[in-house]
């Protein structure tokens, strides 16, 4: 079973697949997509700054930071 939750909630260790992106921003959107969030990734939490901002997560291989604002318009699929 899974469920859908934004990314901003997923814990460190945590891994979830990508399912829809509502960014508003067309440039923040396709920076985004740039680095390879897109629908269907998987992305892992690998740590969480002292007060959870930013993130740094698992993406495709590389490490890659963002900001709590941006991670509460992505939401992923994670197994319950």
């Amino acid at each position: 079973m899974e469920k859908v939750i934004s990314l901003d909630k997923l814990k460190c260790g945590q891994t979830g697949v990508i399912t829809k992106i509502e960014i508003k921003s067309p440039e923040i959107c396709g920076r985004l997509f740039e680095m390879g969030i897109i629908c269907g990734t998987e992305i892992k939490i690998k740590l969480k700054a002292p007060f959870g901002d930013p993130v740094c997560f698992l993406v495709k291989g590389y490490s890659l930071c963002l900001r709590k604002n941006i991670l509460k318009d992505i939401f992923v699929s994670v197994a319950v």
